[in-house]
């Protein structure tokens, strides 16, 4: 979570981005647990994955989920990596 933000606002060459994150605004309503607290609800929700996956700015990216994630953080991946503008991103799953 903190590289993908940071992504937004800093020039990086590359970005690796492993599992992530499913506490984005866009997803808050679907979570079953909530071990998260009221003043992390309030942060999350102001954090909108994909318009922060259309600021990055970083020259490559890689995005990775692995076998044992949920339906909704594979979801959320799909989507963030469509919205990256580079040319050099790159997904690498397995569901």
């Amino acid at each position: 979570m903190i590289a993908f933000i940071a992504s937004t606002k800093v020039k990086v060459n590359g970005l690796i981005l492993c599992s992530l994150s499913p506490y984005f605004k866009e997803d808050l309503s679907k979570l079953k647990d909530r071990w998260i607290s009221p003043v992390m609800m309030q942060d999350f929700s102001s954090l909108h994955c994909i318009i922060l996956a259309k600021r990055i700015k970083a020259k490559q990216i890689h995005m990775l989920y692995g076998t044992k994630e949920t339906s909704l953080l594979i979801s959320r991946v799909y989507q963030a990596y469509n919205q990256i503008s580079s040319v050099n991103k790159y997904l690498k799953g397995k569901n």
